[in-house]
């Protein structure tokens, strides 16, 4: 079982896949999940599937768009092509390696 939270679960947790392997990964309560799932669903940021007594996860996003990202140690702000912020990056301000926090830009 993964210790952490959401922000970090599929970094750190890469089997999760349905929205039961996110409640146990993140160890919050279902219905906590669940309503941030709801937000999500509705923002357009994921797509939920019935999958037997839970939902497949998939994220929607257009990875060949430029975003912004922000360091999380500094928050030192940058923008580039999507993808880029799903490999992690050495911030030129503080030297800090990691991901970076995507600003979430796409339209439904």
């Amino acid at each position: 079982m993964c210790n952490t939270n959401t922000a970090s679960v599929a970094q750190k947790c890469p089997k999760v896949q349905t929205k039961g392997d996110l409640d146990v990964a993140a160890e919050a309560p279902q219905g906590d999940i669940e309503s941030v799932l709801q937000v999500w669903e509705e923002f357009g940021v994921v797509l939920r599937i019935q999958n037997a007594n839970s939902h497949r996860l998939y994220i929607r996003s257009d990875l060949d768009a430029k975003t912004e990202g922000m360091c999380p140690a500094c928050g030192l702000r940058g923008k580039a092509l999507k993808q880029r912020f799903f490999k992690p990056i050495m911030c030129q301000k503080c030297e800090t390696e990691g991901y970076f926090h995507i600003k979430y830009t796409d339209q439904r």
